[in-house]
């Protein structure tokens, strides 16, 4: 059912950009203000996660090393925002892949499947749109050509596609199901006409909300419930709430000081902006995602030796 909710509110959100003649300036609003209310909040218990994989951890120092962590990675983007662009991509896509392979439920941690797929869902887009995502990227790097050649455009995520379809043969080892197989290549279809269909931006807050940030929800809520007594839904929304509203604040903040003087300025800062908490919640996130797996590992092997 709730697969059935995501590719149900996935398809709808696609037809409304379609048929509705928005234009860029607006839907890039709507798309912000949706990332900010609905895909910043899916790291709002980092510090509970951190909690229940860390033995004797101490909440506060995880929280100030959480945000020296963000502060570092900004002094980054100010001193070489090349190289701290290039970090941010692989990073986010690695952090995309490891989501969808921890919720199709395959087993193991494996560094090259979560980037293919990381590839698919971020690397592939951003090469296939680059003369529209050219436009912010010049912003901080004025050096980066306004287009690249079509043999690049098309080469690249036809490669990453490809790579991610041979992993699904080479998943078969795992026993997927028919329907794991299916959701798989449902994923792929999504993803790729998103992308061919609509601009950048509203492509990637598509999966961004209704994939990324609403699995993770799953996870997290699944993960707590099943460590904490008498722990409800209820109670997951209000843990989500305190450091959530603190994000969407600081970023709000941030942008009124840094006044952008045109909306692509203001796409810019905020993807900047969101990179900042993206590094530290990346990090907690694979920790969890690992100890996740060696746990139902380690319950696999018990079972199978009674």
């Amino acid at each position: 059912m709730f697969k059935i909710v995501q590719y149900g509110l996935a398809c709808m959100t696609g037809v409304i950009f379609l048929a509705f003649n928005l234009s860029t300036e607006l839907i890039n609003s709507i798309c912000l203000v949706l990332i900010l209310l609905f895909g910043i909040p899916h790291g709002g218990v980092d510090h509970l996660i951190h909690a229940s994989t860390t033995p004797d951890t101490n909440v506060l120092k995880y929280i100030v090393k959480y945000l020296l962590i963000a502060g570092g990675y900004i002094l980054w983007w100010l001193i070489d925002p090349s190289k701290a662009l290039f970090i941010f991509i692989i990073l986010s896509a690695y952090h995309f892949g490891q989501e969808f392979i921890a919720d199709m439920r395959i087993k193991g941690q494996n560094v090259i499947l979560n980037l293919i797929w990381g590839s698919v869902i971020l690397v592939g887009p951003m090469i296939f749109s680059y003369q529209e995502i050219a436009v912010y990227l010049q912003i901080i790097i004025p050096n980066l050509p306004d287009e690249i050649g079509p043999m690049t455009k098309y080469t690249i995520p036809i490669i990453s596609i490809l790579l991610a379809i041979g992993s699904v043969f080479w998943l078969r080892r795992q026993k997927l199901t028919a329907g794991r197989i299916y959701q798989i290549g449902l994923f792929l279809c999504v993803i790729i006409l998103s992308h061919i269909l609509l601009p950048f931006i509203p492509a990637f807050t598509i999966y961004f909300i209704l994939f990324h940030s609403t699995n993770a929800f799953k996870h997290q809520f699944s993960w707590l419930k099943e460590k904490k007594d008498n722990y409800h839904f209820g109670k997951f929304i209000i843990d989500l709430l305190g450091f959530s509203l603190l994000a969407i604040l600081g970023i709000l903040g941030l942008i009124w000081i840094l006044k952008p003087e045109s909306q692509a300025t203001l796409v810019t800062y905020f993807f900047i902006l969101t990179s900042l908490i993206t590094l530290p919640h990346a990090i907690t996130l694979d920790q969890f995602y690992r100890f996740r797996n060696t746990l139902k590992i380690g319950k696999a092997i018990t079972e199978s030796s009674k």
